[in-house]
């Protein structure tokens, strides 16, 4: 394994760590910002001042997700290259989130802010079948702790997935919450599969 490569295969452990600490800061300094109710989009809302360090947080975070599937791809057999092709759409989808920032809470639809909601559901449809296929290799491999774990982060994802667009769409007030237990499903699985890659000598295998 080249060098490059290995540092981008860890560049999935830290991508996670970084997402979530610039939502943690975010949601802290924001003001007016309640990250029970308001979803993590907002932080970056059109037209709210004070979050070019978000914005870099966010592009930075995916740009380490996309160097994470691009050597994975690179490295490992074809079952796995569709999971990280996947990766590599969910991160082009929340690179191009930057320039179509979602609307602010009670403003009037954009369309910026419909682009943002269409690039939205592609990274939600692309994370579901990251870790969908990604489960389905390692039942393949006959790896039962991964593919339980797999299997319970699909869940999670996909359980309060839809209870977050419930939610939106019925205001309830703990969208941010569900929305929030999301993310941290899909943040859980990219750091323990980056992690059991960087560390495999076989990626095949991991």
């Amino acid at each position: 394994m080249r060098r490059l490569e290995h540092v981008a295969l860890w560049g999935g452990v830290a991508a996670p760590v970084l997402y979530i600490g610039t939502v943690l800061a975010g949601g802290a300094v924001l003001p007016g910002y309640d990250p029970v109710t308001d979803p993590i989009s907002a932080l970056t809302a059109a037209g709210r001042p004070g979050i070019k360090w978000i914005e870099a947080g966010f592009g930075l975070y995916n740009l380490l997700l996309m160097a994470f599937a691009g050597a994975g791809w690179s490295l490992a057999d074809r079952a796995w290259r569709r999971v990280f092709v996947i990766l590599m759409v969910t991160a082009g989808a929340g690179l191009l989130m930057w320039p179509f920032a979602m609307d602010m809470p009670g403003a009037p639809p954009s369309a910026a802010g419909l682009a943002h909601l269409g690039l939205a559901a592609v990274a939600s449809l692309s994370t579901l079948a990251a870790v969908w296929l990604s489960a389905v290799n390692w039942h393949r491999l006959g790896h039962r702790p991964m593919r339980r774990f797999c299997s319970m982060c699909l869940a999670v994802i996909a359980l309060s997935g839809v209870a977050a667009a419930a939610g939106a769409a019925l205001g309830w007030p703990l969208v941010g919450l569900l929305e929030r237990v999301t993310i941290g499903g899909f943040m859980a699985w990219l750091g323990v599969t980056a992690a059991r890659f960087a560390t495999a000598s076989d990626l095949a295998t991991a």
